[in-house]
């Protein structure tokens, strides 16, 4: 039995057909493995920009414990000037009111002694407030010596990732580019050879 024309070109139809969508499919699956390579790209890129961030950071932590410091240092001197001039002053005054106190003349002893006690408690106002500017400072200080060290550990952590994600971000380029331009990838590799 021969083969009809009809079966014949129905033959021919399918077998065009089936050959078109299989062309299609390919294209279908090339794009959509070329679209994952530019998402894996992007995320890469996201990757290295964020690590980028965290030495930004870092740096930021590093330079604000070393202002830090500075001026805790500066706030130091002065608190520890403030006080001796405050002991001086109150020594000062103290000796001459102890001479006052020692007076024959008892109305100004007791003037001496109201004023010699109003004294010490100013002294001892004056020094409490010299102390906690002291203590305030040295707690500056040591904040920014603690900034310093998470500065540094995070400049340490965020550089290893950063060059992690830089090559992680390079190779994924390079399989992008090489699916974007497949012919360049043969000949480039026919050229190393």
């Amino acid at each position: 039995m021969k083969p009809s024309p009809f079966r014949k070109t129905l033959f021919l139809y399918l077998f065009f057909l089936s050959g078109t969508s299989a062309m299609i499919a390919q294209q279908t699956t090339d794009e959509s493995a070329l679209k994952k390579q530019e998402a894996a790209v992007a995320a890469a890129q996201a990757n290295v920009d964020k690590y980028e961030t965290q030495l930004t950071v870092a740096d930021s932590l590093i330079s604000v414990g070393n202002q830090m410091i500075t001026e805790a240092k500066s706030e130091m001197k002065s608190a520890e000037n403030d006080r001796k001039k405050i002991e001086k002053e109150y020594l000062a005054s103290k000796k001459g009111l102890e001479k006052k106190t020692a007076s024959k003349n008892k109305e100004e002893a007791a003037a001496a002694k109201a004023d010699l006690k109003s004294l010490d408690n100013q002294y001892k106002q004056d020094i409490k407030h010299a102390d906690l500017r002291l203590k305030e400072a040295t707690k500056k200080s040591a904040d920014g010596s603690k900034n310093i060290e998470k500065g540094k550990n995070m400049k340490k952590t965020a550089g290893e990732g950063l060059k992690k994600a830089k090559a992680a971000l390079e190779a994924a380029q390079a399989k992008l580019d090489a699916m974007k331009n497949p012919s360049q990838e043969k000949s480039s590799a026919k050229k190393k050879k």
